[in-house]
């Protein structure tokens, strides 16, 4: 429902990354030649969806089993997000799906608490160069603020948002990067707007269809 410019400047990357690798052969035809490079962008970012997925699940499996390492070739890219939770936070769930009672679903990649309170955490990763930070898209924001006003209508307390960014490009890089708390009623804002929208698009409401069970 909602523009990614983020993505969409990413997506346009990777096609012209392709386009500036592949050799335009002689007498190829321009539409067999553009066929290739979208083919080549589309395992490019197949490739960088499947390296982010490889990294969630090996940072799950090292917090829920402190004995099993993770794959060679991700040790190294995992293991500053792994120290940073375990030593700054107590986790209380991981790959936990979030209450739909407001009629929306989705999966928190965790859920700890620390001194301040309890708050939500997204693992991201990207491209990154040495002299830019990682990028907080608005749609990152978006979701976190839906999942925090979801959570914090099951336990009855706010909830704080936080991302790992963990870079697919310079081994080893890492940041835990908290959202700022007064952009919370506007992102929360924005998307209960597309989420209105795209109740009226497809001309279904599932608010309130999802019944508590009574405890026995």
């Amino acid at each position: 429902v909602i523009a990614d410019p983020g993505l969409t400047a990413w997506l346009q990357g990777q096609a012209i990354g392709s386009a500036l690798t592949l050799t335009h052969m002689p007498d190829e035809p321009d539409d067999e030649f553009i066929r290739r490079v979208l083919d080549d962008s589309r395992r490019r970012s197949r490739e960088a969806a499947e390296w982010g997925t490889r990294v969630h699940h090996a940072i799950e499996r090292a917090l829920c089993y402190a004995c099993i390492a993770p794959p060679n070739d991700l040790a190294a890219s995992v293991a500053p997000a792994v120290e940073w939770l375990r030593e700054n936070v107590t986790i209380d769930a991981l790959e936990q799906c979030i209450p739909a009672d407001l009629g929306y679903g989705g999966r928190l990649d965790g859920l700890c608490h620390d001194d301040i309170g309890p708050f939500i955490y997204d693992i991201k990763t990207q491209a990154t160069k040495p002299d830019k930070r990682f990028s907080v898209w608005p749609k990152s924001r978006y979701q976190l603020g839906a999942y925090a006003q979801a959570k914090a209508a099951e336990i009855g307390v706010g909830i704080r948002r936080l991302i790992l960014f963990i870079s697919s490009t310079e081994i080893g890089r890492f940041e835990a990067r908290w959202i700022p708390e007064n952009t919370y009623r506007s992102d929360i804002a924005v998307f209960d707007a597309a989420f209105t929208i795209w109740r009226a698009q497809n001309k279904y409401d599932p608010r309130g269809l999802v019944q508590k069970q009574e405890p026995f």
